[in-house]
């Protein structure tokens, strides 16, 4: 779908623009750190330091600056150099810091296992990290912290993790979380982070009772008053229905026919029509007091007639991502959906530089990015070197007027 208007620019260059103010803003964060961090003159080297500071202030602000950086390019060498150092120091961060440190370092460790992919390293320190991960869960009053352990938690299990076993107790401990009602932005978290585990969930592990017990509990999100729970919720049911195959049973008459369908089956694709229903309801916009903006509202109804038309007609929502040098992602399947949402969730405005540089993400999609062009400069670039208020542009007016005026004076001269 087009968009309006002649000033509208195209995602990839909004995206230029904020990665180009990040790496600003990481800077600026740096050197409000003070003249005494700055001793090494690396500001990779900086934070690290500072995070064996005993004021948990330091700490946050290093956390927080090292984030930044994660975001603004691909630093695989940085982090595969100082890996062990990193990962003692945020889990440490994680078992003993204050909510706000705890969340940081959450996405610290997050941002580190994207960057370094499935390799030795990532799965040496999956199990201590995902104790410490699991502790925040059970002991943590804070909701930001548990939805940043959530987001983690599931993510080094996407890469890390080679035991299906894994994933399954995760699955069983994520569900515990969007069912047990303990605030609407952790019960969102964890249902995306169900979501994203059951896109590489073993075959072996959907069998009839998780079906059929997974979908009776999205069913209660989907009358949650959040709206995130209720949008994570449809989506999260619409996942189960195609990676669990009932898809493939609705569609085939003939394998009733023969066998007919099972109690178990029938009781599945019953407690899958209460939830098309009720999504159908949701796209609609009627009787459901719990909306309570016209954002909300829009939000919903564009989620809800993707996911009917996910679940009903088998059309899957496809995905395309412009990216800086010309080239695009695209995504085909309701799981490469999630897995996408849950990678830019994390990335932020970092997103275009990983998928430009991450080995691990082109394996993912399935992508394979075009070189950098040498000389294509990014949006800031051409407004700094182009625009009309340019340095660059004004000494050019200048001259051409010099050149105007001494052409002026030259013809003056001729006409006597």
């Amino acid at each position: 779908m087009g968009r309006k208007g002649r000033n509208r620019r195209s995602e990839a260059e909004v995206d230029d623009d904020a990665a180009s103010t990040s790496t600003s803003n990481t800077l600026a964060s740096v050197s409000e750190l003070g003249s005494e961090a700055l001793s090494n003159g690396d500001p990779w080297e900086d934070c690290i330091e500072l995070l064996f500071e005993k004021r948990s202030s330091t700490r946050e602000q290093a956390l927080d600056t090292l984030n930044r950086l994660f975001m603004s390019g691909f630093m695989y060498d940085e982090a595969d150099a100082k890996q062990s150092t990193l990962t003692g120091l945020f889990i440490g961060s994680i078992k003993r810091g204050g909510s706000s440190e705890c969340a940081l370092a959450c996405k610290a460790l997050g941002f580190m296992t994207l960057t370094l992919g499935p390799c030795e390293q990532t799965e040496g320190y999956w199990c201590e990290a995902r104790t410490a991960l699991q502790g925040v869960l059970e002991s943590s009053k804070d909701f930001g912290a548990k939805a940043a352990a959530l987001q983690s938690l599931a993510l080094l299990c996407f890469i890390a993790a080679e035991e299906p076993s894994d994933t399954e107790e995760l699955l069983s401990l994520m569900q515990k979380h969007w069912t047990s009602g303990r605030g609407p932005v952790v019960q969102a978290a964890a249902l995306r982070a169900w979501s994203l585990l059951l896109t590489t969930a073993p075959s072996g592990l959907l069998d009839s009772d998780f079906i059929e017990a997974s979908l009776g509990k999205l069913a209660k999100c989907l009358h949650s008053g959040s709206v995130d729970v209720r949008a994570a919720g449809g989506e999260a049911a619409a996942l189960l229905y195609h990676c669990s195959g009932l898809a493939a049973l609705d569609s085939d008459p003939a394998a009733d026919g023969e066998n007919g369908m099972s109690s178990q089956s029938a009781a599945q694709q019953l407690g899958m029509a209460d939830i098309v229903d009720r999504m159908k309801d949701l796209a609609k916009n009627t009787g459901d007091a719990s909306r309570r903006s016209r954002k909300d509202r829009a939000a919903l109804r564009s989620t809800f007639k993707d996911l009917i038309n996910v679940v009903e007609d088998g059309s899957q929502t496809e995905s395309k991502v412009k990216l800086r040098h010309g080239d695009a992602v695209y995504i085909t399947t309701l799981a490469g959906n999630v897995q996408l949402d849950a990678m830019r969730s994390l990335l932020g405005s970092g997103f275009q530089a990983h998928m430009q540089h991450n080995p691990f993400l082109h394996t993912v999609f399935r992508f394979q990015p075009l070189e950098d062009p040498v000389d294509k400069l990014t949006p800031a670039e051409k407004r700094l070197m182009r625009s009309p208020s340019s340095v660059s542009s004004k000494m050019r007016s200048q001259s051409l007027r010099r050149v105007q005026g001494s052409r002026g004076i030259l013809l003056d001269d001729c006409s006597f």
